[in-house]
């Protein structure tokens, strides 16, 4: 069918292949225009404009999407403070904060879940005990200790090592 054509959702009935959110065959769609699958996308790829399973499906701007648990796919590529679900892959920066908000990779000795969050490339234990707390490693480097995990190296005058 040609443009302006009534498709019912098919998107197979369209010349262009794209049916609308309106049901009239269409051109395809332009990044962050609402979607319903990724053939109405110009970019190729239709999902979550963030991780938040409430968040409109919407063509992604990167072309790409990843797989979040409970949610769904989400684009990728997504900007510093949209909801990234605990998954760095999601994040333009790499980075999904402990808040889950896609931030910058964070500075040394604050609280991280992996060393992909870490502006040193590292985060393991504070000091070597079971409950401390992950932290960036200033040494920007880490050891493992049985019983504990990876340690940051480097520690302090009277912290466990």
């Amino acid at each position: 069918l040609a443009a302006g054509m009534k498709c019912g959702g098919e998107n197979r009935v369209c010349a262009s292949g794209v049916c609308g959110m309106d049901d009239l065959c269409r051109e395809p769609i332009g990044n962050e225009s609402q979607c319903r699958n990724s053939a109405q996308c110009a970019s190729g790829e239709c999902a979550r404009s963030d991780a938040d399973a409430t968040a409109s499906l919407v063509c992604c701007s990167s072309g790409d999407s990843s797989y979040v648990l409970s949610v769904g796919y989400v684009c990728t590529g997504l900007a510093a403070g949209m909801k990234c679900g605990g998954e760095n892959r999601v994040c333009a920066s790499g980075v999904c904060g402990m808040d889950d908000l896609c931030r910058e990779p964070i500075g040394n000795e604050s609280q991280c879940r992996n060393s992909a969050q870490c502006a040193s490339g590292e985060c393991a234990r504070s000091d070597a005990d079971a409950t401390a707390s992950l932290v960036c490693c200033s040494s920007g480097d880490s050891s493992y200790v049985l019983s504990v995990g990876y340690v940051c190296t480097g520690l302090a005058a009277g912290m466990k090592c």
